[in-house]
């Protein structure tokens, strides 16, 4: 999956966020800038989006811009990409003015998205009473809005703050909770994360069989979309098992 389907999987209409009034403008112009960013973000071309987004992005304050959703696109997308190279707290600095623009505009379909992506840098962080508490507004706004696959990341994303306590009950909770959204709306990729998340949580409770099994489920699907960096973790999540039986 591309970046840009991970960040923004199953957002409506969402070229119409894109900025066309772009070529109409100077190539210096921060507005520009992030239409162009944000275009090549949704292509999946993350390192050449990279650089004009974040020149986009400083210079904002310099331009007005038009319907400030642009804005914040530009900023959703940059915190993306940030956290991608290891810059977590440049990443929540850019959520932070996209979570304010979308606020401020009242769009609660991007603010549900930044909200998610803001839990899982905290995730990452080990900010892990912060990350659940963020994450459970986003679940809200998702359901609120009517995005069910928006709604099963981010149950994915709370079986994993669970998961890295220890917290199995709660992980495989939130996790069938996802998977069944996952099934629902036909996210065979995001099907295929679930299922290997699920494998980890009985790997990690010591239950062999069963995460074997879930394992295997992951691999076929992750095989069947493509996700060849999915393909080779799952892989490896099953080698370890063997191995740990008796390697």
């Amino acid at each position: 999956m591309s970046v840009a389907a991970a960040v923004l999987a199953a957002l409506p209409n969402a070229a119409a966020f894109i900025i066309h009034a772009a070529p109409l403008l100077q190539k210096d112009d921060p507005v520009a800038q992030c239409a162009d960013g944000v275009q090549l973000f949704f292509d999946g071309r993350a390192s050449e989006a990279l650089p004009l987004l974040e020149a986009g992005f400083a210079a904002r304050d310099r331009v007005t811009f038009t319907n400030p959703d642009d804005l914040g696109m530009c900023a959703l997308a940059l915190g993306r990409l940030r956290d991608d190279i290891g810059d977590p707290d440049g990443a929540l600095g850019a959520y932070a003015v996209a979570l304010e623009v979308f606020q401020t505009s009242k769009n609660r379909w991007f603010e549900g998205t930044t909200l998610n992506n803001v839990g899982a840098v905290y995730h990452h962080q080990g900010r892990y009473g912060e990350a659940l508490a963020v994450l459970q507004q986003a679940l809200a706004i998702r359901r609120q809005v009517g995005d069910r696959a928006g709604e099963g990341a981010t149950l994915n994303n709370i079986g994993e703050v669970h998961r890295a306590q220890g917290q199995y009950r709660e992980a495989l909770a939130a996790y069938q909770q996802a998977l069944a959204i996952d099934r629902q709306v036909g996210d065979r990729a995001g099907e295929g994360t679930t299922l290997n998340n699920i494998g980890l949580a009985y790997h990690q409770q010591g239950v062999p069989d069963q995460a074997l099994d879930y394992y295997e489920q992951a691999l076929a699907i992750l095989r069947e979309v493509g996700d060849r960096a999915g393909e080779g973790s799952t892989l490896n999540n099953i080698g370890l098992v063997y191995c740990y039986q008796g390697c």
